[in-house]
């Protein structure tokens, strides 16, 4: 219970009992991750079903002018405060080592300065904007799995690459997942359950074509966290607490635009 308290307190900003560090324990509640992935989506299922029941139960949606954008941006605030906007600084960092197109080490110094440059400007309007529509466009069972397969991703990318830096917290991270198969396993199985899951909150019973329909889309997304590891690996000679973070955030818009693709050709 320590274990998974402390990566509450990691991964959100939700009010927890304080739980002391220790090495051990933060590499023990790795497993948790995508169980906090999982708690986030609820949250953000519970507002989007509260935001529903307002809009046509109550009539507010016709009372309020603008009030779907209103909603969204309601939605977009809660991700930000519930997670403590975490990965955004991996993002912004990111973007301002890798698109320097400086040598290795001087990426790595760049995404390790306090300070954003115009690139990480940038690329946070991007994931923003992206993120922003996403929510808009994507369906309520959808939210349950986005932040369930962004946490996921970051185990498959540390599971896949060494880290690229001597020091660094985000090492531990890495370590509790490098090579370690069981955590792998267990990631892809919470996956999987969550797949067939979330059709049976959303009331519509055990549907094996959403659950498949759902793997087909988490599949997509674990294939650009391949891509993107890979890529990290070559440009900086393994993956750091930043790309983890970016590759949680850009692997939940992945997913989440490949909801609405197959839902667009289906």
């Amino acid at each position: 219970m320590k274990s998974f308290l402390l990566m509450l307190s990691f991964f959100t900003r939700l009010p927890v009992p304080h739980v002391e560090y220790e090495e051990a324990r933060y590499k023990n509640g790795i497993k948790y991750v995508p169980i906090i992935g999982l708690l986030v989506g609820f949250i953000l299922f519970g507002l989007s079903k509260l935001i529903h029941y307002l809009k046509y139960d109550l009539g507010y949606g016709m009372q309020i002018g603008n009030f779907d954008l209103i909603a969204m941006a309601t939605l977009f605030i809660v991700y930000i405060v519930t997670t403590g906007a975490i990965h955004l600084d991996g993002v912004a960092d990111t973007c301002d080592g890798i698109l320097s197109g400086r040598e290795r080490a001087k990426m790595l110094e760049i995404m390790k300065d306090s300070h954003i440059g115009v690139f990480g400007v940038v690329g946070l309007m991007v994931w923003g904007a992206s993120f922003f529509v996403l929510l808009e466009t994507i369906n309520q069972l959808t939210l349950i799995l986005l932040p369930v397969v962004g946490k996921s991703a970051m185990i498959l990318s540390a599971y896949m690459a060494p880290y690229a830096r001597k020091d660094g917290f985000g090492r531990f991270f890495s370590e509790g997942c490098r090579g370690k198969h069981g955590q792998l396993i267990w990631t892809l199985i919470v996956l999987i359950l969550v797949s067939f899951i979330s059709p049976m909150i959303g009331g519509i019973g055990l549907n094996l074509q959403a659950a498949l329909t759902y793997m087909l889309c988490i599949a997509t997304a674990l294939s650009a966290v391949i891509v993107m590891t890979a890529y990290f690996k070559k440009k900086l000679g393994g993956i750091t607490g930043d790309t983890l973070g970016f590759t949680c955030e850009v692997s939940q818009i992945v997913f989440g635009v490949s909801t609405l693709f197959l839902h667009w050709i289906g």
